[in-house]
């Protein structure tokens, strides 16, 4: 019994004096209420305070109340499928949509929020995200995404006839139980090198980096091919004298293959693609 009592108050007396310690440090340490004061005592014990963040969110709140509504672009379209020269078709549009329902669409830049960039302790975004937080809650969680949605399929709409890149198409897209166009991509990759016969004295990769075949052309809305090309790169000098069976080898095969049509927002478009096959 004695032993046990002894324990105890060993325990109560450490705790005490962990109490203490921390208590002292805490009053010794610096409190910091802005990132400026955080690099002019960089190295410090510090207690960070970010009153700049608690200020905004409050202001958010009241703005809430007040029916003002604000939802920045960092939170919109701008993380989305952005077409080359789309930019400004996309910021009218949004706009026109929020405000159906009194939403003003805030285009002021704001800094990254890169972890690298950031100071733990200190929020960015603080305004924004109680906003964009409340948005979601009242209009539901999809409606951000929805609005996206009809403005990138209102884009390619009124842009029928702009070849898009493959990076602006629905690469992982598919309807009625086909393969989407990147399966298809993959399937072609694998049946090009299966298919594929190396010349009998042709040279294997020894070296740090592959040899390979490329091809560069345009698909209509049908799935129709045009202006290919076609590129070998060998590092080894030696398989030089084949450059023309491997292009020749590729370009046939892209020219006997039958292309799906490509879409983006789920509407057929015209495409320029690119594709890389390595060689053994």
């Amino acid at each position: 019994m004695k032993h046990i009592l002894l324990i105890l108050c060993s325990i109560l007396i450490f705790s005490c004096t962990k109490k203490k310690e921390n208590r002292k440090e805490e009053e010794s340490a610096i409190k910091i209420y802005s990132e400026e004061d955080y690099y002019k005592h960089d190295g410090k014990k510090m207690i960070i305070i970010d009153t700049s963040c608690i200020n905004k969110k409050k202001r958010a709140k009241e703005d809430i109340k007040k029916g003002k509504l604000s939802l920045h672009n960092n939170y919109s379209i701008y993380y989305r499928k952005n077409f080359n020269n789309s930019y400004d078709h996309h910021l009218k549009l949004m706009e026109k949509l929020l405000a159906k329902n009194n939403i003003i669409l805030d285009t002021v830049f704001l800094p990254s929020d890169a972890s690298c960039l950031r100071i733990i302790g200190f929020e960015k975004y603080c305004y924004q995200s109680i906003m964009h937080d409340h948005i979601k809650k009242k209009y539901g969680i999809n409606y951000i995404d929805s609005l996206c949605n009809l403005v990138e399929t209102d884009y390619v709409k009124t842009h029928p006839n702009r070849i898009y890149e493959v990076s602006e198409c629905d690469l992982n897209y598919a309807e009625n139980g086909e393969e989407s166009f990147k399966q298809f991509l993959d399937h072609l990759e694998h049946k090009f090198i299966a298919s594929f016969e190396y010349p009998k004295d042709y040279f294997y990769k020894v070296e740090k980096y592959f040899s390979y075949n490329s091809a560069k052309f345009t698909l209509d809305k049908s799935g129709r091919i045009s202006n290919l090309e076609v590129k070998v790169k060998f590092q080894n000098p030696e398989n030089e004298k084949f450059r023309d069976y491997f292009e020749k080898k590729l370009y046939n095969f892209i020219n006997d293959t039958k292309f799906p049509a490509v879409t983006s927002c789920g509407l057929k478009v015209k495409s320029n693609i690119h594709i890389t096959y390595f060689n053994k």
